[in-house]
């Protein structure tokens, strides 16, 4: 294990701890101070001098935010922030050292917050607009001290999760986390904990990724070990993701954070969808009654990620959060529908990393999931009983080795790297997917054809 992996344990540790003390602070004034101020200290603990960076970004949105015409602050927002992220990123270029790898984590998940907070004061604004009588009660206004404090918020400040303006505002105001169940909620998910890591430790001892580079590896080792080769490799970056991801959210849970009413039917980034004005109508007796959750703050479902036949599906409960934003802001906005995926996964890829393994790896789902969609057209309906279960199966080896394949471009993180793997496996399922992806629409289209006759 890397020595920044021991920090970033050490630190996820710390504020699921520290969360059972916060959460029992009742004033709202020095709660608010005390998470700014501890959130603050983890950036300059683990960034140094470069915590100017996340300071820079937060002021200059604050001004965004607070300054400009709501009705463009938002997309201002998403440039500046994006263009700050990519100078970041290379920053070598000017000859301002790079930061730490953490600090990069804790410039991801700002992003997120800065841009989401400018989209959310944005709509607020322009749905009061729509509806004059209500515009007092629905506009989201806050002033530099509050992005401040959302900003800094320590809960999810160096991994996240993603969580908006008004969840955080909720946090504070309707005291749901005095009644919810945090210790019990936590401990569920901490106790595969120790499962994670020891798959971790013993699949990237045995495997590590290192060695996909290496010239014994493509000189010596057989096609079909270096292709199944990408298998472990994926075992121990979803190995990775899962601890970090389950981590982050217990420091919610823990805190109380991102605990609703069950009856408010929430969902992981957004929050409530239902029931939540009538939710702060109840008194404390009847709270203290009442079934709680913490899906807004749900990064993650491992069984469906695991066990799901279809890339479609399973990437749908893996890090949910951040897939809540990227729905929120770019896909139902994006003006043109046809390319709404693929403007979805390249600000996906930017947000990531401005690594070409990024783009050579999240840049193959789109035409991946258009070929997996053609084929289940056809699949679908078609089989039943024992059958299923075996064309399931056959979907799910499928999807494995895809997430797998894709993926090693990810890890390897450089173009040069990504194509010297590809080139070694004669990019087998670059070419598999190209003929099944043509085949598929031609039969698509001879289907059609088939049934427009029928029908005539």
């Amino acid at each position: 294990m890397e020595w920044d992996d021991v920090i970033y344990l050490s630190l996820l540790i710390f504020t699921i701890v520290f969360g059972h003390y916060f959460r029992n602070l009742h004033d709202e004034v020095l709660k608010k101070r005390v998470s700014t101020t501890i959130g603050f200290a983890i950036v300059l603990l683990v960034s140094g001098k470069h915590a100017l960076h996340p300071v820079i970004c937060v002021f200059i949105n604050s001004y965004i935010i607070t300054r400009l015409d709501k009705r463009f602050c938002h997309a201002c927002s998403f440039c500046f922030t994006f263009a700050y992220l990519i100078f970041f990123r290379t920053t070598a270029y000017v000859g301002i050292p790079y930061a730490p790898s953490h600090t990069n984590m804790i410039q991801m998940v700002l992003t997120l917050k800065l841009i989401g907070l400018a989209f959310e004061v944005h709509d607020s604004h322009k749905e009061a607009g729509e509806n004059p009588s209500q515009k007092g009660k629905k506009t989201i206004d806050p002033n530099i001290l509050d992005i401040l404090h959302y900003s800094f918020c320590y809960v999810g400040v160096l991994t996240g999760p993603y969580y908006t303006y008004k969840t955080y505002c909720d946090y504070f105001s309707k005291g749901y986390e005095r009644f919810a169940p945090c210790e019990s909620e936590t401990l569920k998910k901490l106790k595969y904990i120790p499962l994670y890591m020891v798959i971790f430790l013993v699949s990237s001892y045995y495997y590590p990724i290192q060695y996909a580079d290496s010239a014994e590896f493509h000189s010596e080792r057989s096609f079909w070990y270096r292709l199944f080769y990408i298998i472990p490799v994926f075992i121990t970056f979803r190995m990775r993701i899962y601890i970090g991801l389950i981590l982050s959210e217990c420091a919610c849970i823990m805190a109380g954070l991102g605990a609703y009413p069950a009856d408010a039917e929430t969902k992981p980034g957004m929050g409530p969808t239902k029931n939540d004005y009538q939710m702060c109508q109840l008194s404390q007796e009847e709270l203290k009654k009442i079934d709680y959750d913490f899906n807004t703050v749900k990064n993650l479902d491992i069984w469906h990620t695991e066990l799901d036949p279809t890339v479609r599906n399973s990437i749908r409960y893996w890090n949910m959060c951040v897939q809540y934003w990227m729905a929120f802001v770019v896909y139902r906005r994006f003006p043109y529908k046809a390319f709404r995926t693929a403007a979805t996964f390249a600000v996906s890829a930017i947000w990531h990393g401005i690594y070409a393994g990024y783009f050579l790896c999240l840049g193959v789902v789109p035409f991946y999931l258009s070929t997996e969609d053609i084929w289940l057209g056809f699949i679908q309906g078609k089989a039943v009983g024992s059958m299923k279960n075996v064309v399931n199966l056959f979907l799910w080896f499928v999807r494995t080795q895809a997430f797998s394949y894709m993926g090693i471009a990810f890890s390897l993180l450089t173009m040069e790297r990504g194509l010297k793997y590809y080139g070694s496996v004669y990019y087998v399922y670059h070419l598999t997917t190209i003929i099944a992806l043509v085949s598929g629409v031609i039969l698509q289209k001879l289907t059609r054809k088939r049934k427009y006759k029928t029908d005539s």
